[in-house]
């Protein structure tokens, strides 16, 4: 696995090359069957009912919010929009335990957070690299998610010291300097040194004036700055 990946936090598929990101092979095959032989535009049609439904009936923060965060990367502009737009004007409770861990669990995938008991074809596999990036800006906004260690951990290691695509690492990374900010002492103290190692690595594997390595050696350096703050003694 890459650097600084946890053991049994595998980035992997779900094992299956044929299921796309988010999804399990049975439902994989559910959703084959239901729109075999749809036009795109009725596909959208669908969707947007669905969001609909959603929105105007009573269902929980829980439910809702993934869903939302999942249409607003939606490849249908209608679709992302009125997620997007509802995201903007309503207010969800990120600090809400039950709603973080569902995230956590969604970035990550059922699958290869080796938690629950459903049979592997019911377990999806970890999301795309849109949604996980929706994903870690709600996380960004949450001190509860801040101090969710160690799955923050896993979190960081899967965005930032993977290797991912470069809005993914820019997102997790500032999910990052949001942990160093609020998390507590003690779990810095935990932490600390395995982080900065990674951080280390970043800057030393990206040595280019490309403006994209340029940005992400800027933000590592402010990263390092944010923790040695809070952590000078594991700094040596």
């Amino acid at each position: 696995g890459a650097a600084g990946v946890p053991p049994g936090a595998s980035d992997a598929g779900s094992g299956d090359d044929n299921v796309p990101a988010g999804y399990s092979s049975q439902s994989r095959d559910r959703m084959v069957a239901v729109l075999e032989g749809y036009a795109t535009d009725e596909v959208t049609k669908l969707k947007l009912g669905a969001l609909r439904f959603l929105l105007e009936n009573e269902f929980s923060e829980r439910t809702v919010y993934p869903i939302l965060l999942a249409a607003s990367c939606d490849r249908h502009h209608a679709v992302q929009s009125l997620a997007e737009d509802t995201l903007k004007r309503t207010h969800f409770d990120v600090e809400d335990a039950r709603l973080v861990a569902k995230l956590f669990i969604l970035f990550v995938g059922l699958r290869n957070a080796k938690a629950g008991s459903l049979p592997p074809a019911r377990q999806p596999a970890a999301v795309g690299p849109a949604f996980r990036r929706r994903i870690l800006e709600a996380l960004s906004k949450s001190k509860f998610a801040a101090n969710y260690f160690p799955p923050a951990y896993t979190l960081i290691s899967l965005s930032v010291f993977s290797d991912v695509d470069p809005r993914l690492q820019k997102a997790g990374l500032g999910y990052m300097q949001w942990c160093f900010q609020h998390a507590d002492e003690e779990i810095m103290g935990k932490y600390a040194r395995d982080i900065m190692t990674g951080l280390v690595a970043i800057i030393e594997d990206h040595p280019t004036s490309e403006k994209g390595h340029l940005e992400l050696r800027a933000s590592a350096f402010k990263a390092i700055g944010l923790l040695g703050r809070r952590t000078p003694g594991n700094m040596g």
